[in-house]
């Protein structure tokens, strides 16, 4: 394993890793060009036979990530396929059959579990890189109209409760995050996983007329 401090690659590869990513980011149903989406080199891994890694769920590292890219350079092995987990489902990336010759990448969101099956034989050599959102973006409409729909009319209950100072009615509300996010990165950019997603509905809303986030 080695740190991303102590390596350096030359224009042209960070031109290929960047258009790498716009791909890998729309693959995965994101604007690219609106949320400005940018690879950050974070470590260089080599797997040898045997090598694997257990089920874990990785950790943002940088505000504004999202996901992870994992670029696979040319190096002959068998096995080392990656299992990614999320919300009941599985799906297995193996990469391994044309390794030697071809540059390969996969990648999936922070909020993922993923694990390494056993490298059988050779050597599994990638490239970590962090999924960086540099711009939040406007929010993405809700796919559920009728799920919208009823937030809006619990909205427009409270707000004509609060308004009239009914007693039992909260001024405000707060929905506690799932992730801890430090003073800095206390910002609709930083928020990930379905923190990201409770604040997207929520903003889809309030264009609707109810403002619901301050």
């Amino acid at each position: 394993m080695v740190d991303a401090s102590k390596m350096e690659f030359g224009a042209s590869w960070d031109q290929y890793v960047q258009q790498i990513a716009v791909k890998a980011a729309t693959e995965l149903g994101l604007d690219a060009a609106t949320l400005g989406i940018r690879a950050r080199l974070y470590k260089l891994v080599l797997y040898e036979e045997g090598g694997r890694s257990a089920l874990h769920r990785g950790t943002e590292k940088s505000m504004g990530m999202f996901g992870t890219l994992v670029v696979h350079l040319p190096a002959q092995y068998e096995g080392g396929a990656l299992k990614v987990h999320h919300k009941g489902q599985t799906k297995l990336i193996d990469l391994s059959q044309s390794s030697e010759e071809c540059f390969g990448y996969s990648a999936f969101f922070a909020e993922c579990e993923h694990e390494l099956q056993p490298v059988t034989s050779g050597h599994r050599l990638t490239l970590l890189y962090n999924l960086i959102r540099t711009t939040y973006g406007p929010a993405p409409a809700p796919t559920n109209s009728s799920v919208k729909d009823a937030l809006l009319e619990a909205a427009e209950y409270w707000e004509r409760d609060r308004i009239s100072w009914i007693p039992e009615c909260p001024q405000k509300l707060f929905i506690p995050l799932e992730h801890k996010c430090t003073e800095a990165d206390l910002s609709f950019l930083g928020l990930t996983g379905r923190d990201r997603a409770m604040a997207d509905v929520l903003r889809s809303i309030g264009r609707d007329g109810s403002q619901l986030l301050e």
